[in-house]
């Protein structure tokens, strides 16, 4: 659970500061643009991991760990698409 958290918040957060370093506000503007999108992805890697902490049945929290896939699928793959149009200047 933890891994799959951090593979989706590494893959948000970079996108999000690839796109925001070329602005004035970049300081201002990465945190508001960040919060809201892994907001979800908080969510889930805390009640995915309490729920292995507390040894509850893979059918209570197989939600969130799916949730957390396809989270790190989709901006994974986002991220590696749009990579070149984020990066040129």
């Amino acid at each position: 659970m933890i891994l799959l958290g951090s593979i989706g918040y590494a893959a948000v957060g970079t996108l999000l500061s690839a796109m925001a370093v070329q602005t004035r506000t970049r300081d201002i503007l990465l945190p508001i643009l960040l919060f809201p999108v892994i907001f979800p992805l908080l969510l889930a890697a805390v009640k995915a991991s309490g729920g292995v902490l507390q040894g509850a049945p893979w059918g209570d929290i197989s939600a969130w760990v799916n949730l957390l896939i396809v989270y790190d699928v989709v901006f994974c793959s986002a991220a590696f698409m749009v990579f070149d149009f984020v990066v040129e200047e």
